[in-house]
């Protein structure tokens, strides 16, 4: 990232082609594109990861289930 006074040179990779891009902007415009990504105040972010994360938490379950009648038979 790069600011000279007036313009803001950033980098990004595009997503469509994968490519690493430049970009040129004001600063005006690279602070309110800053801006739209912060929540509002009152806006619950909730993250789900580690053992929480739906894909742990399905294979979790079968792990368990699995164990729980392995216990029972022996």
């Amino acid at each position: 990232m790069d600011y000279d006074g007036e313009k803001v040179i950033f980098r990004y990779k595009d997503k469509s082609s994968g490519e690493e891009k430049l970009e040129t902007v004001s600063v005006e415009e690279f602070i309110g594109r800053l801006i739209q990504h912060i929540p509002d105040e009152q806006f619950k972010l909730i993250r789900h990861y580690g053992i929480y994360a739906r894909r742990i938490k399905t294979l979790s379950k079968k792990l368990i289930s699995n164990w729980q009648k392995s216990v029972r038979k022996g």
